[in-house]
């Protein structure tokens, strides 16, 4: 099965340029700003968006994202909202895990449809 990645990406070589990938905490400042900002990184020239996945302990990430991702616990963010938003994005979106993450049950996420792949 070929992704949005994989399409981007292919799109990206016979057109024979590079791609703009670019990085957003979810949930940060808030859920409906971010998703707005989401939407809109596309039409700004993104060709791919890494969507940062916030937890509480983001200590080797810097501190922008520390700050980010903290904003995004503190504002209600969670794993779950998270991939959904990637989920429903419509265009590439790259997850930005961390190793913490690992341990989430993914069996207790279900995806909204059949159609929706990251």
């Amino acid at each position: 099965m070929s992704t949005r990645i994989d399409t981007k990406f292919a799109e990206l070589k016979d057109q024979g340029r590079t791609g703009f990938v670019s990085y957003i905490m979810s949930g940060d400042p808030n859920m409906d700003t971010s998703l707005e900002c989401l939407k809109g990184l596309p039409s700004a020239g993104a060709d791919i968006i890494e969507l940062g996945m916030c937890f509480t302990d983001p200590m080797a990430d810097g501190v922008a994202i520390q700050l980010a991702a903290q904003r995004a616990l503190r504002n209600g963010q969670t794993l779950p909202k998270t991939l959904d938003k990637a989920c429903r994005a419509g265009y590439p979106v790259a997850l930005f895990p961390e190793w913490c993450l690992w341990n989430f049950q993914i069996e207790t996420w279900s995806e909204p449809e059949p159609a929706h792949t990251i």
